[in-house]
This record gives structure tokens, sequence and C-alpha cells, in this order.
């Protein structure tokens, strides 16, 4: 029904990856399995389970602790890294851009007393 595959060093734990079978996903048996897992690792002095990747909504029903993920590429051509960091920083502008374009957007097109008939 779910499965979580998990890494153990020391003191400290992490999840790599937990799945369960779709048709019992409104019983929420991922989350049942690493609450398990959690109690589990207490029980066995471990001192940190780091839930890994991205902070998901069903992450933090565990914690209100986040950690940013960090990203290292190194490259042995010093020029290939430039290329890569230039579009790296392209991709976040233009990110950036259509982000605030889209919030101004919509600011301009939603009507203040919330009819639709105030903006024909």
């Amino acid at each position: 029904m779910a499965h979580s595959l998990n890494a153990l060093e020391g003191k400290r734990a992490s999840l790599l990856k937990v799945s369960y079978a779709a048709p019992f996903r409104a019983a929420g048996p991922g989350k049942l399995l690493v609450s398990r897992m959690i109690q589990r690792y207490l029980e066995m002095g471990l001192s940190e389970y780091d839930l890994l990747g991205n902070p998901d909504p069903w992450k933090l029903t565990f914690t209100d602790h986040v950690r940013t993920p960090t990203d290292l590429t190194i490259f042995r051509r010093p020029w290939l890294a430039s290329s890569f960091d230039l579009a790296r920083r392209a991709r976040r502008t233009v990110r950036d851009l259509r982000s605030r374009a889209l919030r101004l957007w919509e600011g301009v097109h939603t009507p203040v007393d919330g009819s639709l008939d105030s903006h024909l």
C-alpha cells in the first residue's frame, strides 16, 4: 500500500522517497508512513529526520523548519561555467518579469467592487 526509502547515517535519517498505491490516496498512507518512521527513529535515538527536497505542503504538517536547498555545479572549463551561470540568471530574470507582469495584469483587470459590469 505504501513504502518509504530512507538513508541512515549516524544519528540522522533522510527520506529519499515515499510512495503509495493511488486508490488509497484519500487515506493518506504516505503521511501515515512518514509519521510512523519519525516515531520509530525517535525511539531509536536519532537526532534528525530530514524530509529532503522542496517544502511541500504535506511535509509542512510535520515541521515548520525549512532549509533552503542549494545546487552546486562544477565545470572543468571556466567559459562553460560562465555560460551556465548566464543562462541560469536569464531564466530567473524571465521568470521574475513574467511573475510581475501577471501580478500587474491581475491588478489592472480585477474589478474593485467584484462585479464584471463595472469594467464593461
